[in-house]
């Protein structure tokens, strides 16, 4: 049986550590109005059904809100793929 935890955290609402280390983790600085979605789970074990349930139902949740906070912010979906774009790369490629 896998073990999988996942936290949703409104920038804005960490304390001054728990920003800082997310921000060091992360490699740069956080705005307010972020969101930080953090997962943990074993590679290679495969969780159970209820687990993978409540994981689905959480990721849901998350984009749903996600989506709502382009729409009332009046962001192009062609800006979100080029964010996404943008920290791909910074991950594959680690561009700056």
């Amino acid at each position: 049986m896998g073990e999988t935890s996942s936290r949703q955290l409104s920038v804005s609402e960490m304390g001054r550590d728990e920003r800082r280390s997310v921000e060091h983790l992360l490699g740069h600085s956080l705005q307010d109005d972020e969101q930080v979605y953090i997962l943990a789970f074993k590679p290679g074990v495969i969780p159970d059904n209820d687990t993978r349930q409540r994981a689905l139902a959480s990721l849901k949740q998350t984009f749903a809100a996600a989506e709502q906070h382009s729409i009332q912010q009046g962001v192009a979906d062609d800006e979100i793929d080029a964010a996404v774009d943008e920290a791909m790369d910074r991950i594959r490629y680690g561009k700056p």
